[in-house]
């Protein structure tokens, strides 16, 4: 958890996404302590990194926290900011406080594209 001013300010290094947020969390996978799968070698925790941020996002919101989702961070600048180890991947950023009373999404969270374009059915016989 990043809350202290020293780290805060090397945050703000790594990504200007940062909302001037009092507090995050750097979600990251170790990428050798992971099941992989044996036909193309994918690995599960990107997928477990992915589930737990969806679900510290959520408690976040169950306390009354705001969170963003940041991935628009500089991965090589956080290893080398918070001296993270080569097999972890920083996955995901949240930054994390109290909504201002006047937050809201952006435009481009309220438009969705025709389901035909995102959704595909193969019909099995």
């Amino acid at each position: 958890m990043l809350n202290t001013d020293e780290s805060i300010a090397k945050l703000k290094n790594c990504t200007k996404c940062h909302f001037n947020a009092p507090t995050s969390m750097l979600v990251c996978h170790n990428k050798d302590e992971c099941w992989v799968r044996k036909y193309d070698g994918a690995l599960s925790s990107p997928v477990d990194a992915v589930i737990v941020t969806t679900y510290m996002m959520l408690a976040c919101q169950n306390e009354g926290i705001g969170t963003c989702w940041v991935m628009h961070f500089d991965p090589v600048a956080m290893r080398e900011m918070f001296g993270i180890p080569e097999n972890t991947e920083p996955v995901a950023l949240l930054v994390m406080g109290y909504s201002s009373d006047d937050a809201k999404p952006l435009d481009l969270h309220f438009k969705s594209r025709p389901i035909d374009e995102t959704v595909f059915y193969d019909h099995f016989k």
